[in-house]
């Protein structure tokens, strides 16, 4: 292979990684939306959900950017909030959007597994 080649391949990886990031973590933040119990949404409620898409786009971009070690603890914090979030269906613990949000976890932590360890 083409060691030209080989690093604009896994800058790419991290570039679908960061968009996949913040479109998986809109999809979470609007079913969680759907689920969540009917309230009077004022001025701080969409300050709130204007700061949570912030800082998604935030860290998307850290990872397009193809900051490696950024990567690996964004893969690692999504690998243990999949294992706590799969442990809480089996004990039935878990909030009634988790089974809904799972494959946004295993979506997202593919994604950034596949920039950080160089998966297919």
């Amino acid at each position: 292979m083409n060691e030209e080649a080989s690093p604009e391949l896994n800058i790419k990886k991290y570039r679908i990684a960061g968009i996949g990031f913040f479109v998986l973590n809109l999809i979470y933040l609007a079913v969680f939306m759907i689920f969540l119990p009917p309230m009077g949404f004022g001025a701080s409620a969409y300050l709130s959900i204007a700061a949570y898409i912030f800082l998604m786009g935030f860290l998307a971009w850290m990872i397009a950017g193809g900051r490696r070690t950024f990567t690996l603890v964004c893969a690692v914090i999504f690998a243990i909030r999949l294992m706590i979030s799969v442990r809480q269906m089996i004990v039935g613990e878990a909030f009634e959007a988790v089974p809904y949000i799972l494959p946004c976890l295993i979506l997202t932590f593919y994604l950034l597994g596949r920039a950080v360890w160089d998966w297919p």
